[in-house]
């Protein structure tokens, strides 16, 4: 008997959970960006300084939880240093590309969301985390 659709499901799952559990932290990471964004955004009525603060928070969030559920890695400062420095050139790098071409603001922020899911798991997985 041939394995039924829920059985390749399972194995897909079981294969790729690493990049998966990934996916959903940075879900979780984005959660914790816009709400610490808009929370200091209340307080400064700045969007340049509430979005750093916000990325900085989202980066320090991200960075323990993958250290600890998706790696299984004790952190280490130049662990942190280095993905704060992955995330940061990510992020600036789209934000460029973003105004060199004149992209709409949201197709930018979209794309850097899939860019950095797929080029930040690789470069953590063989960079940040790496042993």
């Amino acid at each position: 008997m041939k394995p039924g659709i829920f059985s390749w499901v399972a194995d897909v799952i079981r294969k790729h959970w690493g990049f998966i559990l990934y996916g959903l932290i940075g879900l979780l990471n984005t959660g914790v960006h816009f709400i610490v964004f808009m929370g200091v955004y209340q307080v400064i009525d700045s969007q340049t300084i509430s979005n750093f603060i916000a990325f900085c928070a989202a980066v320090v969030f991200s960075f323990f939880m993958n250290a600890r559920f998706t790696f299984q890695k004790k952190p280490t400062a130049k662990m942190f240093i280095k993905m704060f420095l992955v995330m940061s050139l990510l992020s600036l790098g789209a934000g460029y590309v973003g105004d060199l071409f004149a992209v709409h603001p949201l197709i930018t922020f979209v794309g850097y969301c899939a860019f950095s899911y797929l080029v930040g798991f690789i470069l953590s997985k063989t960079f940040v985390y790496r042993d």
